[in-house]
């Protein structure tokens, strides 16, 4: 007898609102269970968090060649990037450069695809529509989702670009060249890796997993972070965990050179990373 997939609609009451959530046994369409959201924006933070600044030379001896640092600073050493942060809120974003090209690329682990579109025209077709109370966790694969990260025209961008104040340590004898984002909720990067990094978190928040160089885990490289998460991460077990962090606004986290990595995006988010060539 062939097997017949059912689909269920059912509507819950859910935070005072109705949402339709969307049951469908092994298919790869939606999220199984309302509980994925809470798993999705809840978990651990394993990495090292620091909440002072350190010297140069902590960094190198601690961390800058082995371990990765999440720098959780307070209010007062984050400041000097609130202005920055305020100029990349979406409308404003929308505002200045909307009529600005960009490039966008599939969200999957080698990014086969890209493609040149108007800023505006980019939030207005791929995040602006899009209101997360009102859609469940899709399980799309990764050359199915458009990602806004990197190739910048750091010309046309330029009055924004000098208002960031990029983390202050340095790796001997590398220089440091900026990649800008924006990307929409429940999308992510799968594993990859490249050079040592400084990532932070300007709009939104951002789920972060790690393994260390060449300890990947088992994953598709074309199917999205999200698939990876429901699928695969709970059956890990505890020895095979990832490190992992959830990034809030004005967070930072570094990781050294070839360390394996994947993001999840909590909310829709707006991200800037300093990588560090040699």
């Amino acid at each position: 007898m062939k097997s017949v997939t059912f689909i269920f609609l059912i509507v819950l009451f859910y935070h005072q609102n109705f949402y339709i959530r969307c049951f469908i046994p092994d298919t790869k369409n939606c999220a199984k269970s309302p509980d994925h959201v809470s798993l999705i924006e809840n978990g651990p933070c394993n990495i090292p968090v620091l909440t002072e600044p350190i010297s140069q030379h902590e960094f190198l001896n601690k961390y800058a060649f082995s371990s990765p640092v999440i720098f959780r600073f307070s209010d007062k050493e984050t400041s000097k990037n609130m202005h920055f942060q305020q100029k990349c809120q979406l409308d404003n974003l929308k505002e200045e450069f909307g009529e600005k090209f960009v490039t966008v690329s599939s969200a999957n682990t080698y990014s086969y695809k890209r493609y040149s579109m108007k800023l505006a025209n980019y939030l207005d077709s791929y995040i602006f529509p899009f209101d997360k109370m009102q859609n469940q966790p899709e399980l799309k694969y990764g050359n199915e989702t458009w990602y806004f990260f990197g190739e910048n025209n750091f010309t046309e961008w330029k009055t924004l670009f000098d208002l960031y104040h990029r983390p202050s340590y340095e790796l001997p004898e590398h220089t440091h060249a900026y990649s800008f984002g924006i990307a929409r909720f429940y999308t992510g990067v799968p594993f990859h890796f490249h050079g040592p990094v400084f990532a932070e978190t300007l709009v939104g928040r951002k789920r972060w997993f790690l393994y260390e160089p060449n300890q990947a885990p088992n994953f598709d490289p074309d199917k999205s972070t999200l698939h990876w998460f429901l699928e695969e991460y709970p059956k890990l077990p505890l020895t095979k965990k990832p490190l992992e962090c959830i990034l809030k606004p004005l967070e930072v986290i570094y990781f050294p050179d070839k360390w394996m990595h994947a993001t999840l995006n909590i909310d829709n988010v707006v991200f800037i990373s300093t990588f560090l060539s040699p």
